[in-house]
């Protein structure tokens, strides 16, 4: 598994015109079976999460089958 955190700056558009920069906490995370999804945390009541609350799928795709498979085709078993 490998983890990058990492936050993006958003503009907020006000009524009265003007912009207003906020940050967000996002998380991209690649799986040993191919997947890969980006997390946003949308708390704003709490800076911390506890046991995954807080966090939103915003992004997910599986790049690749996993190699079990293959591993099993290529490994005959010999009697």
């Amino acid at each position: 598994m490998s983890m990058h955190l990492f936050t993006i700056s958003t503009t907020a558009f006000q009524p009265s015109s003007s912009k207003s920069y906020e940050s967000q906490i996002q998380l991209l995370c690649a799986y040993e079976n191919g997947g890969v999804t980006l997390w946003r945390y949308t708390r704003t009541d709490k800076q911390t999460s506890v046991e995954g609350i807080g966090w939103e799928a915003i992004w997910s795709v599986k790049l690749h089958v996993e190699s079990g498979l293959l591993s099993v085709l290529f490994n005959p078993v010999s009697k």
